[in-house]
């Protein structure tokens, strides 16, 4: 596991303070963000492949993981 992709205590504790719902949350001078449940080891896959694309973000993975699934053949 890469400890550095956890949330840490103090980021835990800040984020119980605001109400976060799965979905889309809006938050004024942050804009969207997106929350969704995953399993341990589905969390586990999606960090190895960031790393193994060479992507920065989460979300540069997850955008790149789409585009191949959309391009890919019928």
């Amino acid at each position: 596991m890469l400890g550095s992709d956890f949330l840490s205590p103090k980021t835990i504790d800040v984020a119980a303070k605001f109400q976060i719902r799965e979905g889309l949350n809006y938050r004024a001078g942050n804009g969207c963000e997106c929350y969704v449940r995953v399993e341990q080891a589905t969390w586990e896959r999606l960090l190895r492949y960031r790393n193994r694309i060479g992507t920065a973000t989460l979300d540069g993975a997850i955008k790149r993981m789409l585009e191949s699934i959309e391009n890919g053949p019928p």
